[in-house]
């Protein structure tokens, strides 16, 4: 391949040589020969070949011998290649043929009873079909963990902040809280907002509070929770809580 360019620049170069001796007699000449080659300077060749100042000999025969070269060299290297991508083309086609034949011809054989799909059952379709909820996630995570958790939903004329589109009340409380005094009880409320900026700005609030109404705020995602900033000594149930929380 690098003789099929060396031999083309070869053209270009004898090309340009002879159309500026062509120019020297004449110009409109010389444009033609710059583009067709030496059969555009055959005037040229023949009428000025007595003087020296305007012939093209030279040039005109180095870009004949020059272009023999170019279209023989097309000839044994570039032809050939193309000859043998198209056979290993035609080979690969070839090949992959009987192989796709061979893979369809099963399934031509198969009955319509057997590739009759059988429909899922109804709870598994329903399954896949609905989104989890992260309310019901939380409490599901909540007990996992040990935590007995009550979850109350708010009704749906319930007013929500801005950028809140679902809320849930939760009332964790550590397994051994029915022996426990009144108050181990952890109150925390869950929001689902419909991006994230909307549960950073609500958890700025909460921080915003005093110390009577304070509140840990926790964000993952698109969901906040909001639970007491501190919880009664020795009781580990809020730490508990936000670690669930976390793992969602």
């Amino acid at each position: 391949m690098r003789w099929l360019l060396l031999s083309l620049g070869l053209v270009i170069a004898s090309q340009i040589w002879l159309s500026f001796r062509v120019s020297r007699s004449n110009s409109p000449l010389a444009v033609a020969t710059f583009f067709i080659g030496f059969p555009a300077a055959l005037f040229t060749f023949f009428r000025h070949r007595s003087d020296p100042h305007t012939s093209v000999t030279r040039a005109f025969i180095a870009n004949v011998i020059l272009w023999a070269a170019f279209l023989l060299c097309v000839w044994l290297i570039l032809l050939p290649l193309l000859d043998a991508q198209a056979a290993e083309f035609e080979k690969s086609i070839a090949v992959a043929t009987p192989a796709t034949q061979a893979a369809s011809a099963p399934v031509a054989a198969v009955s319509v009873a057997q590739v009759v799909p059988v429909a899922p059952p109804a709870s598994a379709a329903s399954a896949v079909a609905l989104p989890i909820d992260p309310i019901d996630s939380f409490a599901d995570a909540l007990r996992a963990a040990g935590l007995n958790a009550t979850l109350t939903r708010m009704p749906a004329t319930t007013a929500l902040p801005a950028g809140v589109i679902d809320a849930a009340l939760f009332s964790v409380a550590s397994p051994g809280a029915a022996s426990a005094p009144a108050g181990t009880e952890v109150s925390a409320t869950l929001f689902k907002c419909d991006a994230p900026a909307a549960c950073r700005d609500l958890a700025a609030v909460y921080i915003q509070q005093g110390a009577e109404g304070k509140k840990r705020v926790l964000q993952n995602g698109l969901l906040l929770l909001a639970m007491p900033a501190v919880g009664t000594d020795g009781d580990l149930t809020p730490a508990a809580v936000a670690s669930v929380f976390r793992k969602l």
